[in-house]
């Protein structure tokens, strides 16, 4: 059985009258990707920030890596490798150069961490270039390059994807399931978008309005739904020929601005958009998602008003 990374019983936090965090229970095993989906407001930072103790619960418990002592909490913490607010680069200096001084600013011994946390980051070839040269999804990349660096047990990302465009989502995607499927890594993820979270997560959590509405699995999930491959290219009509012709596909739909859904059960998105790219189709983008992913989302704020 696989034990749990973090558990919260009746967490509560008020500020006034208004209840942030409201008698959340939540529940999050070794090795699972927990996609925390809330609307804008509903409580998912102040849940992040209570676990990592940059605020104190106004009543509640909470337990990590099996520990609830003040005293046990404070060293599990030290387990935890957290992105909730961007972190502060020198612009002037290059991403081995900033994360050096923060390797020494938080005394992490090992010399090699920095490299490392570069080459899990996809960041190994920046070079001299500076940070204020960086991309977006650069910028990112080293802001997640520098939570991993001290080996933690538990990644934290607050809303990791916001300002990114679609190849800086995609990179961030593959980092985060490479972690996860090579090392094991828990992980807890936000986002006010289902779909995204879709795309990474095994387990989830809805939040609104500060409570924990719903926990379910990817499973349960796609059992509730319809999983499909979203693909959007130059031209709809062509790519699907295409399709039953290479790859005796026919469970598909073809809709509006050239894009093409397919519904096959056995279908991979790599194995698409290979087949695609190698006969001259135009990709622009392409994921997997569920259909009714928006309904099912409101159907459990519905069901818990």
């Amino acid at each position: 059985m696989n034990s749990y990374v973090l558990n919260t019983v009746g967490l509560t936090k008020q500020y006034g009258r208004n209840k942030a965090v409201d008698n959340v229970k939540i529940n999050i095993k070794q090795g699972e990707i927990y996609g925390l989906i809330g609307k804008n407001g509903a409580g998912k930072t102040t849940l992040i920030r209570i676990v990592t103790a940059l605020v104190y619960p106004t009543a509640g418990e909470i337990s990590l890596f099996g520990k609830t002592t003040p005293k046990d909490l404070a060293f599990a913490r030290k387990r935890i490798g957290v992105i909730a607010d961007r972190p502060v680069f020198f612009p002037n200096l290059s991403a081995t150069e900033n994360l050096e001084y923060y390797r020494l600013q938080r005394g992490i011994p090992d010399r090699k961490a920095v490299g490392r946390a570069l080459e899990m980051a996809n960041l190994a070839d920046t070079g001299k270039k500076k940070y204020k040269h960086f991309s977006q999804g650069m910028k990112q990349r080293l802001g997640f390059a520098l939570a991993v660096m001290g080996k933690p047990d538990f990644l934290i990302l607050d809303e990791p994807i916001n300002g990114l465009d679609p190849i800086g989502i995609m990179e961030y995607r593959e980092i985060i399931k490479r972690l996860n499927e090579e090392n094991r890594l828990t992980i807890l993820i936000t986002s006010h978008i289902l779909s995204e979270l879709y795309q990474v997560a095994t387990h989830y959590g809805i939040i609104h309005n500060g409570n924990l509405v719903k926990e379910f699995s990817r499973a349960k999930l796609e059992d509730d739904t319809k999983r499909y491959i979203s693909v959007e290219v130059n031209d709809a009509t062509r790519a699907a020929i295409i399709l039953e012709e290479k790859m005796n596909t026919i469970d598909y739909e073809v809709f509006p601005d050239n894009e093409l859904r397919v519904y096959s059960p056995a279908a991979r998105p790599s194995e698409i958009a290979y087949c695609l790219v190698s006969s001259g189709i135009q990709l622009n983008a392409l994921a997997e998602t569920c259909s009714g992913l928006e309904d099912y989302f409101m159907q459990a704020i519905g069901n818990a008003l």
